[in-house]
């Protein structure tokens, strides 16, 4: 009776690892990708300074970061940015008037080995035009990217910046 529990205990394990990986279950595809940021010219007008984070963030994280208040984010009262801008995983740009409205991380950026040496499934941009209220539009100013290169055109990640918030420009759709 003990040897027919434990087959059967066996068969339901073996049929469960089975049904996850026919489920997906295995880690989402994550590399270093470049990242270009362009500031529109309304988002710059009348000397605006801009503010946009890139931030790495691993599996199970996700909700956490979604439900961040960007004013807060950026006020500097936020444990997860402070730190995260210490250890690495999250790099921090300022557009200040004059500046270029262009930049771009390369793929062999410092940031990209922190981010991917925390096993990262997510790229959050987190972004501010000074001047500008972001009370109750975070979902405009905090997008969630996947690490995913083939869910881009191009070969790299390609990022606006307007008054309205920042968009991702060059996402294929998802495939069905």
């Amino acid at each position: 009776m003990q040897m027919m529990s434990k087959l059967v205990i066996l068969l339901a394990l073996a049929c469960a690892s089975l049904t996850l990986g026919a489920c997906g279950g295995k880690a989402p595809k994550a590399a270093a990708m470049p990242i270009e940021i362009v500031l529109t010219q309304d988002a710059v007008a009348g000397g605006r300074s801009v503010f946009v984070d890139l931030v790495g963030v691993g599996a199970g994280e996700q909700g956490k970061y979604n439900g961040k208040a960007v004013r807060d984010w950026f006020a500097g009262k936020d444990n997860d940015r402070l730190e995260g801008t210490k250890i690495g995983f999250v790099k921090s740009l300022t557009f200040k008037p004059g500046d270029s409205t262009t930049r771009v991380i390369k793929a062999d950026d410092e940031m990209w080995n922190k981010i991917l040496g925390r096993q990262a499934v997510s790229l959050f941009v987190f972004a501010f035009v000074g001047g500008e209220d972001t009370a109750g539009k975070d979902v405009s100013w905090r997008k969630e990217l996947s690490m995913d290169p083939d869910r881009y055109d191009g070969e790299k990640i390609r990022l606006e910046v307007q008054r309205g918030g920042v968009y991702l420009v060059n996402l294929k759709p998802e495939k069905k």
